[in-house]
């Protein structure tokens, strides 16, 4: 277990290793480049990621040109598809089920269900009433899956209102 900068260590070989399959977790998220040093090290590996979540961060144009922004996950889907080797996500675990709507439908093709742990998971019931006895805002009405906060076009007005959110949340007696 490591990360993919201490696995590029020049002094690790596939001989020093026990084992013969590397697991590259978030693998949609990395490039090539800083992919080889880890499997390099055992003949068989297995990718985990999302190609519809984040790409690889790469600086240099001259290598998003060469084809370099990919990560090993994009760059292997179709052919790991086409010989039965892809197994999509079909549960997910970390969002309301009214979060997870729109992208299941623009990303996943409505493939995608929140497992119940989590398809109805509330904010936990604020124990006190705010200031002056008023009942909590959208923000901590925890009836509410999802609430949009309009941050303006400031990086200001983004700090002010998420640092107001989170009043909201506090000041309703969510933890």
């Amino acid at each position: 277990v490591g990360t993919v900068s201490a696995f590029a260590d020049q002094r690790l070989t596939p001989a020093s290793q026990r084992g013969d399959i590397v697991i590259l977790d978030e693998a949609a998220q990395l490039s090539v480049a800083s992919s080889v040093g880890v499997l390099r090290l055992a003949p068989r590996f297995i990718l985990v990621g999302d190609d519809q979540q984040l790409p690889p961060v790469v600086r240099s144009e001259d290598a998003a040109r060469e084809g370099l922004s990919l990560s090993p996950f994009a760059l292997l889907r179709p052919e790991a598809q086409a010989h039965g080797a892809l197994v999509p996500l079909t549960v997910q675990y970390r969002m309301h089920a009214a979060i997870a709507a729109w992208p299941n439908e623009a990303f996943y093709a409505g493939l995608l269900t929140a497992h119940p742990s989590v398809a109805d998971h509330r904010l936990p019931q604020p124990n006190q009433a705010a200031p002056g006895g008023a009942a909590p805002g959208a923000i901590a009405d925890r009836e509410r899956p999802i609430v949009l906060v309009d941050t303006g076009t400031s990086a200001i007005g983004e700090t002010e209102q998420a640092a107001a959110a989170a009043h909201e949340l506090l000041r309703g007696g969510v933890p």
